[in-house]
């Protein structure tokens, strides 16, 4: 009978033990992933072998669909893990995406001559604000986001708005933030135009 040697132990893995073989990586792979390790050895990946990532309640997988150059292409094959319990998650049809099911998140930032604002949260400023330059956060994801901002004016006051990319502000005819009010300031971007609408509140 013939006995098989596993030549995991070695420094080599031949192309088809080592594509049945998927690596644990510390991090999602990338064009520089080449190489894994295995008892203590570095062993090359092969072209359509699986990677898999840790993360909340599983795994990330990732397959090498190409070297070339000396350089590898990856692909993301499957979301592995579990959603945490505060976020549901709806399908790709519905076009919503990942949404908190216990309400929008709040980020408080402090009044200064610079204020830095994040998408799809509700910011509140505490302090009075006067002279300031607010820019808005965009991501670069190519979808739309809201920036929502509340806060309270001083005596006098001069804001500017402007955002992290190239993007034009579309404000009301006459905007202008008003003086000793309690104020908010909405944002919607689509693609690089943005609309701001604006509210004053007793």
């Amino acid at each position: 009978m013939a006995v098989y040697t596993s030549i995991y132990d070695g420094a080599n893995v031949d192309a088809s033990v080592g594509r049945s073989y998927v690596p644990t990586l510390n991090a999602a792979p990338t064009s520089s992933t080449l190489t894994f390790t295995l008892n203590s050895n570095t062993v090359n990946f092969e072209i359509g072998q699986f990677a898999k990532v840790a993360v909340t309640g599983g795994y990330d997988f990732y397959q090498l669909q190409n070297i070339s150059s000396g350089s590898a292409t990856w692909e993301q094959v499957e979301y592995g893990g579990s959603l945490p319990s505060n976020v549901a998650c709806f399908s790709n049809d519905s076009g919503e995406g990942i949404v908190p099911s216990d309400g929008i998140k709040a980020e408080t930032v402090s009044a200064g001559a610079t204020i830095s604002v994040n998408p799809d949260v509700v910011t509140v400023v505490s302090g009075s604000v006067g002279t300031a330059a607010i820019t808005l956060q965009v991501p670069s994801d190519n979808l739309a986001h809201v920036w929502d901002i509340l806060m309270t004016t001083g005596s006098s006051v001069s804001v500017t708005f402007a955002t992290s990319t190239s993007a034009t502000i579309k404000k009301p005819e006459s905007f202008a933030v008003g003086a000793s009010k309690a104020c908010e300031i909405s944002v919607i971007g689509v693609g690089t135009t943005y609309y701001l609408r604006y509210g004053e509140f007793a």
